[in-house]
C-alpha cells in the first residue's frame, strides 16, 4: 500500500525539539514516510537512533552539511559512517553552498568535505540528497567524477534548462511547499518526467506565501501532494502511488 514520502526533512533539528512528543505521536498514529537528514556527527547520531525507535517509518540519512564544513569533525564522522553503513540509507544532506559566506565563495574546506562524502557515498553504494543553494553549474561540473547510486537534488531551485540537465542525467529533484503557492515551481514540475519527481518538506525551514511563515511539518505532504494532482491532471490516489514508487526506487530500499 502506498504512503505518503517526505524526502527530506530534518526530525531532529533544534526548532523541533518543543514539538518533539508531538512529532513522535504523529509517528507512532501515522503511515508516512520520513527521510531524516542530518547536517553533522550529532545530528546523524541521532537520526540513527530515532530510525531504531520508528522502523519503517523514519528512514536514516548521515552527512554533514556545507554550513558546518568548517567545524566539522570530518574524520570523525567517516568513522561513524562506516560503523553504520548498514543502517544508514543514504548520506546527505550534503552540498555546497556560496551563500555561506560574505564574499560568496566556496570555502577549500567546504570543497573538501563535500568532496570526501562523495566519495564514500559512491564507495558504500548510498543514494545522496543534495545542497546545491547558488552551486548548482558547480554540482553539475562535479557529478560525473563519482559513480553514484541516486543523486536527489533537494528542493530544486534552478531554471528550466537546469532541470533538463539533472532528469538527463537520472537526477531526483524534490519539490515541497513552496509548489503550493509557487506558479514557477508548478511549471518545472510540468516540465519534467514524472519518474524524476520527490515530495519533501525540509522541515522546519519556515514557509512564507500561503504559509504565512509557519514552520514545515509532516502534515504539509497532503497540501504538496494535491498540488502535484492539479500540476499533473492525476487523481490524488495515482500520484500518492507514483511518488511511493519513485521514493523507494532512489532510496534503493523497499519502504
Amino acid at each position: 500500500m502506498a504512503k505518503l514520502v517526505d524526502i527530506h526533512i530534518h526530525l531532529v533539528d533544534e526548532d523541533y525539539k518543543s514539538l518533539f512528543g508531538y512529532l513522535k505521536a504523529y509517528l507512532k498514529s501515522s503511515d508516512t514516510i520520513l527521510v531524516s537528514v542530518s547536517v553533522d556527527l550529532e545530528t546523524s547520531i541521532e537520526n540513527v537512533k530515532l530510525a531504531a525507535e520508528f522502523p519503517g517509518k523514519v528512514v536514516p540519512f548521515v552527512g554533514v552539511h556545507p554550513q558546518m564544513a568548517d567545524r566539522a569533525d570530518i574524520d570523525g564522522f567517516l568513522d561513524y559512517l562506516v560503523k553504520v553503513k548498514d543502517v544508514a540509507v543514504g548520506v546527505g544532506e550534503i552540498g555546497l553552498d556560496r551563500r555561506l559566506g560574505s564574499k560568496q565563495e566556496l570555502s577549500e574546506e567546504q570543497k573538501k568535505v563535500f568532496r570526501v562524502q562523495m566519495e564514500v557515498a559512491e564507495k558504500l553504494g548510498k543514494p545522496v540528497s543534495l545542497h546545491t543553494r547558488g552551486t548548482l553549474k558547480e554540482i553539475f561540473e562535479s557529478l560525473p567524477s563519482y559513480r553514484l547510486k541516486n543523486v536527489l537534488l533537494h528542493w530544486f531551485a534552478g531554471n528550466e534548462d537546469d532541470l533538463k540537465v539533472a532528469v538527463d542525467r537520472g537526477y531526483y529533484a524534490s519539490f515541497g511547499p513552496a509548489m503550493v503557492c509557487s506558479k514557477n515551481k508548478r511549471r518545472l514540475v510540468a516540465s519534467m518526467p514524472q519518474e524524476y519527481i520527490l515530495t519533501e518538506t525540509d522541515g522546519p525551514v519556515r514557509f512564507g506565501g500561503c504559509f504565512r511563515g509557519r514552520m514545515a511539518l509532516p502534515t504539509f505532504l497532503p497540501s504538496v501532494l494535491f498540488a502535484l494532482v492539479s500540476v499533473l491532471n492525476m487523481p490524488y490516489d495515482d500520484v500518492l502511488v507514483l511518488i511511493y514508487r519513485n521514493s523507494e526506487r532512489y532510496l534503493g530500499v523497499k519502504l
